[in-house]
């Protein structure tokens, strides 16, 4: 009567709610992918591709009986995108208040080159359970590869309520391969943390925050990729009530560009329990030193939350030494010539030997007899001195010699006509490739630059023979030119009319222009011109001219 009763109602249920759908079993339980016998937890979650991919096929984080822990993600599930991650996850539940570091080594066993792909340690402040879910879950900060197609590649990587920004371009260390290994790190000191991956140089985020009051910080792949992990160590310390910093050892005065040098800095820690610790330069961040420019700076020194500054001073370079690596290309004069200092180089030390640089013109005066040596004539034969003047420090000062000779001029030689000598109506003179020679008296010859000699005026408003008079120290040389008027020298069709006819269609010219084209380059629209079209012929199909 009973299991009558039983089923009749059983089948009034389904009579009256035949839509009532009885859910299947899950393909895998988190026993099936996620093998872990300690305190740390695993878990699968986010944009893993649905709730129906977080199965065995996709996913293994797996604790090994020799302390490594192997974490995959596979078949393209997962990922890591710019507003949402999939991935698998161990980890450990820390207070959000609690200092710690967290290192381990990865070896990978496999990875796909996708720019979704990466495996590393990670810190977040939300994570679900073995749950899909496409939407945004709280900020983190990762140190791992990223973006691996694109050079150069990522290394650190961290998402808020701003977005994700990528830090840390890979330069040291190659690119995932399989048996790869990486020696990764992230520290937490208050809201400074310092994020290692392997030699690259660490990525330090200052002011990083997260909500809540657990963080998750572990271990992660995403998408494809099989990783192993070892050396899996987190050390956290009771929360740190004050910082002591003795800088009366330290370097503490630098010169612009200079590293800055911790040796003889001590620092020391005071625990909430009572203990104190001296730190290490690898357990504290700096924050601040930037020797660019001259003046005080502040640096800050920060550890487990709290922060404490020490001044800096910033020396400025100051020029001690000057000397001349090349002499200018000319060291030989004669009587009127002007000085030329091309192909001079001046050199300078600062501060004693800290720096030596090649000196900007503007860094520099040259002087002869007191003058400016840039704008000297030379008025007596014999040895002059060109001295060279720091602008910066007048009183630093080096030299060299140049020799004037008493030869007298002789005369001017063209030793080359300019690249131009026919000229049209209206042209504007250029002597490009003019090449002029002064001749002394002791035999030698002087190739004059464009400064030392004057060129008459070229006349080009009527057409005709011209003579252009080159001076130099009261000698000259003589250059003929010719100025022409321009002369026709053809025709040329600069549009076409309709090209394409029809058989039996009559020849149009419209849109046809023609323009006369001139030997000094002119081009002029011809309006007056008659046109033979005789040769046209449309009556059968085929090219005219």
């Amino acid at each position: 009567m009973f299991k009558r009763k039983l089923a009749a109602l059983l089948l009034c249920f389904l009579l009256v709610f035949p839509s009532v759908a009885i859910p299947a079993a899950a393909e895998d339980s988190a026993d099936d992918f996620i093998s872990i016998k300690s305190d740390w937890k695993g878990s699968v979650f986010g944009d893993v591709g649905g709730q129906n991919k977080i199965t065995s096929e996709n996913f293994e984080i797996t604790e090994n009986d020799d302390g490594t822990v192997k974490l995959r993600s596979s078949n393209n599930c997962g990922k890591i995108a710019s507003s949402s991650e999939g991935i698998a996850f161990y980890y450990r539940e820390i207070p959000s208040g609690t200092n710690f570091e967290l290192t381990a080594t990865a070896t990978v066993e496999s990875f796909d080159m996708n720019n979704q792909v990466s495996f590393g340690i990670m810190l977040r402040d939300k994570i679900l359970i073995n749950e899909s879910n496409k939407d945004p879950l709280g900020s983190y900060i990762a140190v791992g590869p990223i973006d691996v197609t694109k050079d150069p590649a990522k290394y650190t990587f961290s998402r808020n309520a701003q977005g994700q920004s990528k830090q840390g371009d890979i330069k040291n260390q190659p690119k995932p391969a399989p048996g790869n290994t990486y020696k990764l790190s992230l520290k937490k000191s208050g809201n400074i943390f310092v994020l290692a991956f392997g030699d690259e140089e660490p990525i330090i985020l200052d002011s990083f925050t997260f909500e809540g009051d657990i963080l998750y910080a572990g271990l992660y792949t995403s998408r494809n990729t099989s990783v192993v992990f070892s050396d899996i160590l987190l050390v956290s310390e009771a929360p740190v009530v004050d910082l002591q910093v003795d800088s009366s050892m330290m370097k503490t005065s630098y010169l612009p560009g200079e590293p800055l040098d911790l040796e003889g800095l001590e620092v020391t820690a005071y625990y909430s329990d009572g203990t104190s610790k001296t730190l290490s330069a690898d357990d504290y961040v700096v924050a601040g030193f930037d020797s660019s420019s001259p003046g005080t700076i502040a640096i800050s020194i920060n550890f487990g939350g709290i922060s404490k500054t020490i001044d800096l001073e910033i020396l400025p370079l100051v020029c001690t030494r000057l000397w001349v690596k090349y002499l200018p290309a000319r060291t030989d004069y004669y009587i009127g010539d002007i000085f030329n200092h091309d192909g001079l180089t001046v050199m300078a030390e600062y501060n004693n030997g800290y720096k030596e640089v090649e000196l900007a013109e503007d860094k520099y005066t040259l002087s002869v007899s007191g003058q400016n040596a840039l704008e000297y004539v030379f008025s007596e034969s014999g040895t002059h001195r060109i001295e060279v003047i720091s602008n910066e420090e007048p009183s630093v000062r080096t030299g060299f010699e140049v020799t004037v000779s008493d030869a007298s001029i002789d005369g001017l030689e063209i030793k080359q006509k300019p690249l131009k000598t026919v000229y049209f109506i209206g042209d504007e003179p250029d002597w490009t490739g003019l090449s002029v020679y002064a001749r002394y008296s002791d035999g030698t010859k002087v190739r004059l630059e464009r400064n030392e000699y004057t060129v008459s005026d070229l006349d080009t408003s009527n057409a005709g023979e011209k003579e252009i008079t080159i001076t130099h120290k009261g000698k000259t040389a003589l250059l003929k030119l010719l100025v022409k008027e321009r002369s026709l020298s053809g025709l040329e069709i600069t549009k076409y009319p309709k090209t394409t006819y029809f058989t039996s269609e009559n020849f149009n010219a419209e849109g046809l222009e023609v323009c006369q084209v001139y030997d000094n380059g002119d081009r002029e629209i011809l309006k007056d011109y008659t046109i033979d079209s005789s040769a046209f012929n449309s009556n059968a199909p085929g090219c005219r001219s």
